[in-house]
């Protein structure tokens, strides 16, 4: 089907009631069985890699070039309508690097940026984008990082409204008490701010810290108009518990059918499985199961 326009997807998803789910991949296993996941149950995805997680040398060598490539293949092969992100790349450079080599959306970790820094660094990525006919997604706020209460900063409604109008981005990602790689605790998350955050900012909202995002909360934000949950710690947990369960019951010796085969045989077939069930059981919770022929 090719690579769907970014915030043409959000959009239509805000219209609608539900979500998109950004499912992030590591390498090849990974985003297949994203991909599968999302044709199983007919939904719109999203699906990427993560600069943040991945290193610095070996993203700017080879990953981003190889990332984009398969991306674009699994993208194109797939039946329902697939957006393809660099999120939370490392640096302005790798940013440029992913829209020439294919990726259709485009993320800065801007955490560390001053207000003013971030919207000068910002529109200058939104004019490259232009030049591909992608999109760019920007965060205003900083997660905490590994559990509630540690070291963050909420998004602030006036200077998200402020953000977006000099900006011009596709859509926004909040700190509203979400938490990045949720290790322990519950985050609490705060509906005033992100009511507040919606009266005054007008294009699709995105949380991150999808894994440890309180179930029970989502529709009430997507009501509010969030559009987008990205997720990528509980995808790599389930993916290394079918690794682990395979090599808990097996001791056989089959090195080729093993390792590498794409059978029934291969210790990532499980793995591979987990993941897919996880996405979705995601897809599901978002709302955007059979929502593919909207678009």
């Amino acid at each position: 089907m090719g690579l769907y326009p970014f915030r043409k997807m959000l959009e239509l998803a805000v219209r609608s009631g539900f979500a998109i789910g950004y499912f992030e991949a590591w390498d090849e296993h990974s985003i297949e069985a994203i991909i599968e996941a999302g044709g199983e149950e007919k939904s719109p995805i999203i699906v990427g890699f993560g600069g943040m997680m991945l290193s610095k040398d070996w993203l700017e060598k080879w990953g981003i070039e190889l990332f984009a490539s398969i991306g674009r293949v699994y993208a194109h092969r797939c039946r329902v309508p697939v957006s393809l992100i660099f999120n939370e790349a490392q640096n302005y450079d790798q940013c440029i690097k992913a829209l020439e080599f294919g990726f259709n959306v485009i993320m800065l970790d801007s955490s560390s940026l001053s207000i003013d820094e971030n919207i000068r660094v910002t529109r200058k990525l939104v004019e490259k984008a232009k030049g591909f006919s992608a999109g760019v997604e920007a965060e205003l706020g900083e997660l905490p990082m590994g559990y509630p209460g540690a070291d963050g900063t909420l998004t602030d409604p006036l200077e998200a409204e402020r953000f977006v109008m000099e900006t011009g981005i596709d859509a926004i990602s909040v700190s509203i008490g979400n938490v990045h790689v949720l290790k322990r605790g519950k985050p609490s998350i705060d509906i005033d701010l992100l009511k507040q955050i919606r009266r005054r900012v007008d294009i699709p909202l995105v949380i991150h810290g999808g894994s440890g995002f309180p179930p029970e909360m989502v529709r009430e934000v997507i009501s509010l108009g969030v559009a987008k949950f990205n997720v990528g710690t509980v995808l790599k947990e389930v993916y290394l518990n079918g690794i682990r369960d395979y090599l808990d019951t097996s001791d056989s010796d089959d090195y080729q059918n093993i390792v590498g085969s794409h059978t029934e045989s291969d210790f990532l077939v499980r793995a591979r499985q987990n993941l897919k069930n996880k996405v979705k059981e995601l897809i599901q919770l978002y709302g955007s199961s059979n929502k593919a022929h909207l678009f």
